[in-house]
């Protein structure tokens, strides 16, 4: 049985990936709702920027667009391990 809402195989894969997923989650919800222009740019629009997650020895990259100082749109998460967004 796959657990889509992961990509999961198996129960103790899901549970696995819990950790990292709520840390995530948890970053985005107190810091970008705080100061979201005080993270690094990614491009030459200033509304494109990254926030850095840690986790374990390593962590993850949280990308996301200010729409407006209401709004902010997470459009990519990977591990920092990764090469690039997919």
């Amino acid at each position: 049985m796959l657990w889509p809402s992961v990509g999961a195989q198996t129960a103790e894969d899901a549970m696995r990936a819990y950790e990292p997923v709520e840390a995530v989650r948890i970053a985005a919800s107190s810091h970008l709702s705080s100061s979201p222009y005080s993270y690094r740019k990614v491009s030459q629009r200033p509304t494109l920027r990254e926030l850095i997650v840690p986790f374990g020895s390593t962590g993850y990259v949280l990308r996301f667009d200010i729409r407006t100082p209401e709004l902010i749109l997470v459009v990519g998460a990977r591990h920092q391990r990764e090469e690039d967004f997919h």
